[in-house]
């Protein structure tokens, strides 16, 4: 005999001298499968931002990240179905370069082009600012936040002095010293708490 009870199948089995066995099995597959749509695979070498879609379960939550400084992702947590943004930053050099965006355990991969080989491209302009933090988001030493109304971007060459990655916080001061990548987005070589 089996009976259905709030949601798990119960199996009773009359053995010999009548003895009952029951067993209890749930509801199959994984219930916070999540999966990474609509993000193109290749993007052009100038400055962008572009979509894509989180799929999971309403209840489920899900952190994003980037494998790259010069792509960047937002929210970079969050729970249920959510779009994504992905900002890009222009590709100063010739060749062309990949990144991973990683939400849970699904993975989808942008290839940007390269830009102009021509030499009168002008090189990232170096910057120092100072400011509070806000907007925080990643995992060390991938972080992007704002500062001064500019975008940071870390990675793991980034020096931090004061503390290291893991003291970078919301409403901390700062100042940063880096590149300027674009209108925007700057990717720090210092971070000084």
């Amino acid at each position: 005999m089996s009976r259905i009870l709030s949601g798990l199948l119960v199996l009773s089995l009359a053995g010999c001298g009548g003895t009952d066995v029951s067993q209890l099995t749930g509801p199959g597959g994984a219930r916070c499968l999540t999966e990474l749509t609509g993000v193109p695979t290749s993007v052009p070498p100038t400055a962008s931002q572009t979509t894509g879609v989180v799929a999971t379960e309403r209840e489920c939550s899900w952190t994003a990240t980037s494998s790259a400084f010069w792509l960047t992702v937002s929210p970079a947590t969050g729970q249920g179905e959510t779009t994504l943004t992905l900002t890009i930053a222009a590709n100063g050099t010739a060749n062309t370069r990949s990144a991973t965006v990683i939400v849970n355990e699904a993975r989808a991969t942008v290839t940007q082009a390269g830009g102009s080989s021509q030499p009168s491209t002008p090189p990232s302009t170096s910057v120092t600012f100072s400011g509070t933090i806000s907007n925080l988001s990643g995992i060390c030493p991938v972080l992007t936040f704002s500062v001064a109304g500019r975008q940071v971007v870390t990675d793991a060459s980034t020096r931090v002095t004061g503390g290291n990655c893991s003291a970078v916080r919301n409403g901390r001061s700062v100042e940063i010293e880096g590149e300027q990548v674009s209108a925007t987005v700057v990717r720090a070589t210092w971070v000084r708490l």
